[in-house]
Parts: C-alpha cells; sequence; structure tokens
C-alpha cells in the first residue's frame, strides 16, 4: 500500500480471526449504499449515527423523544480532515434526503442534528435473516444475500471515496502543510490530516 497520510508505512495491523473484537468502529446502514448518496456524505452519516448512539445512552432527546446530538463542523472537520466548504456540502446532501435535520435550540449555540434511519435497519421493522454458520471453502468469499450491495457496488463507492478524498479542494488557501499531521481547516486538499483517530 502507497506510503500516505492516510495509511502510514509499518502501520500496526492485526489479523482479522474468529476471536477479534473489535472496538471504535462505525455501524452504517447498508441501505445507503443503494441510494446514490456520496461517500463524504455517507462517511459523515456514520460520524453522526455513532454519535447519536452515545446520545441515545446518555438520554438526550427532546420532548418527543426523538434523539438528538452535537457534533459540531469544526469537529467533523477534524474527524474528517476537510474542510467546512466540503463538510456543509455533504450535510446540505444528508439534509435534502431527509436523513438529518438540524436546528439551532438558543440563539448562537451549537446546533442539534436528529437523524432519521432506513426504515429495513431498524431492527423491528428489518426483515430477520438466519444467522447461518458458513463453510468458506464451499462458496465464494463474496456472496451477497438478497437485497444487499453486491462487490460492483462496493468496489465502486470505494474508488469514489478514494478520488474524492484524495481530490484536492477548490476553495483558495494555503495549501497542506506535510510535517504537520493536523488537519488544514482553511482548505488545501485531502492530504491534509489523518482520516480516523
Amino acid at each position: 500500500m502507497p506510503n500516505t497520510p492516510y495509511f502510514p508505512a509499518g502501520a500496526d495491523l492485526r489479523p482479522f480471526t474468529q476471536d477479534t473484537r473489535l472496538c471504535r468502529f462505525l455501524v452504517l446502514p447498508t441501505a445507503l449504499l443503494r441510494w446514490g448518496v456520496s461517500p463524504g456524505a455517507v462517511l459523515v452519516y456514520a460520524l453522526l449515527l455513532d454519535r447519536a448512539k452515545l446520545s441515545q445512552r446518555s438520554g438526550w432527546t427532546d420532548q418527543r423523544g426523538w434523539v438528538y446530538t452535537v457534533f459540531p463542523i469544526q469537529d467533523l472537520c477534524q474527524a474528517l480532515g476537510r474542510g467546512e466548504t466540503t463538510l456543509k456540502r455533504w450535510i446540505r446532501e444528508l439534509e435534502a434526503r431527509d436523513l438529518i435535520f438540524r436546528t439551532v435550540p438558543l440563539r448562537g449555540g451549537t446546533a442539534w442534528t436528529f437523524l432519521q434511519v432506513p426504515k429495513f435497519s431498524v431492527a423491528e421493522e428489518g426483515p430477520e435473516e438466519p444467522h447461518q454458520v458458513r463453510d468458506p471453502w464451499e462458496e465464494p468469499a463474496w456472496a451477497p444475500r438478497p437485497g444487499q450491495p453486491t462487490k460492483a457496488d462496493i468496489d465502486r463507492m470505494f474508488r469514489t471515496l478514494t478520488a474524492e478524498l484524495s481530490t484536492p479542494q477548490a476553495e483558495s488557501g494555503p495549501g497542506p502543510d506535510l510535517a504537520d499531521p493536523r488537519p488544514n481547516l482553511a482548505g488545501g486538499g485531502a492530504e491534509s490530516g489523518p482520516l480516523f483517530k
């Protein structure tokens, strides 16, 4: 893999085995992969959903019982290593599809973000899929279940995401300081910081 800011040479990697227990990962409704949402907006949604799960555990709800989350734009910029203009474009895309809506409850305060999830991503409304133990020697490594994205869908999304994250931003501003690992929030390209911390 090339030596880029996102994948440093000699990264500390572990094989994924039967005993591997994951931590610090994002949950993403697979339905969004078929909705034509841009890869950047999908990542923003996944981060907001992750923060909303924390809000859900903390009891942060409005009077209707809708969970809200507080995730300032600057924090999203740092998490994704992108500028404000790009993040706001992705947020507008999510708002246009009614996946999120934002409101500012107090003048001058931070916005509250409410999320909506695809119907079939909700446990009591989604179709139940029986758990099956698969023998990897009897079927191909990639065997999508009905309704799930195909390998071509995932490959296309990965290529689009890679191209989008490696394309320099159009806004004017200083270029990235490659010696500084922090994101360049004033613009200047995708090379400005790590994708995840």
